[in-house]
Order: structure tokens, then C-alpha cells, then sequence
């Protein structure tokens, strides 16, 4: 599943993917237990992004047992 933001905040869709994958936490635990792993993988691909996950939305994200990446890749050096 992949989302764009055109704007600087991006901790409330954060949020929302959250409340879409909690039906799915079952699905999840078994991932887990064969030695998988899931992630939710946020990219910066350019400009200026900045914005704060709350306490609340980092605990649902820890309930479902979900990692949380984040990758960068504005201003790369050539």
C-alpha cells in the first residue's frame, strides 16, 4: 500500500494506515512467529517534511507488533 503527501505533515495518515492495518493484527502476530517481519516504511523523497508522531500513535503501532522504518532520500550526494 502506498500513499503520497504533497505537504510537510504526515503523522495523521500515519495514523489512519494504523486504524486500516488493525484488523489485520493476527495476520501480523503470524508473520512474526515464521520469522517474518513487518514494517511501516515511511520515504522522504524531497523538500521539507517534518511533523510528530504522538505517544498514542507510536503505542497502536507497537500493539501490532509493527516496526517502523524511515527513509531519506532528498539531497542525495552524487
Amino acid at each position: 500500500m502506498e500513499h503520497v503527501i504533497e505537504d510537510q505533515w504526515f503523522a495523521s495518515e500515519v495514523s489512519r494506515l494504523i486504524d486500516k492495518l488493525r484488523p489485520h493484527k493476527a495476520f501480523f502476530a503470524d508473520v512474526k512467529s515464521g520469522g517474518g517481519k513487518a514494517s511501516i516504511v515511511i520515504q522522504f523523497m524531497e523538500g521539507f517534511l517534518a511533523d510528530e508522531l504522538s505517544s498514542e500513535t507510536l503505542a497502536r503501532l507497537v500493539d501490532l507488533d509493527l516496526s517502523l522504518a524511515i527513509e531519506c532520500f532528498a539531497g542525495l550526494q552524487e
